[in-house]
């Protein structure tokens, strides 16, 4: 259970430290709390949320995400190498963009942000969080 927490909590801060970067070169939004955020406050019917609510939501994301790659860790019959890593980033990557995809569609307000850019720094991301659970997970072994 340590391991999983480990694994949840440091690929989370390790791929929202990557859109942190990607936003500071960039200059586009793509921080995905601050979005979350930002989504929550623009929604008619919501009350004014904490400042931290972005976060929480993240971090839930990331609970979610965690428990698909510690599932397919336990159902898959490969070797679990940086390629494996590698591949079920890029399948979680996909997940992530179609999740966001939808919530932009359903949300009433679309944030003035560059879509294109966002998707490939989530892409990226999901892979990073990946091989960061992965090395968390070999490290454990």
């Amino acid at each position: 259970m340590l391991e999983f927490i480990i694994a949840w909590v440091v690929s989370i801060i390790t791929m929202t430290l990557f859109s942190i970067i990607v936003n500071w070169f960039s200059k586009y939004e793509v921080r995905e709390y601050i979005l979350l955020q930002w989504l929550v406050d623009n929604y008619p019917q919501f009350p004014k949320s904490p400042i931290y609510i972005g976060w929480v939501i993240h971090f839930c994301f990331g609970l979610v995400f965690i428990c698909i790659l510690e599932w397919l860790w336990i159902i898959t019959p490969y070797n679990k190498t940086l390629l494996w890593g590698l591949v079920v980033g890029s399948l979680m990557g996909v997940l992530g963009i179609g999740g966001w995809m939808a919530i932009f569609y359903l949300h009433p307000k679309k944030p003035n942000i560059s879509f294109k850019m966002f998707y490939l720094q989530l892409f990226i991301a999901h892979i990073i969080f990946s091989i960061t659970a992965f090395g968390i997970y070999k490290s454990f072994e």
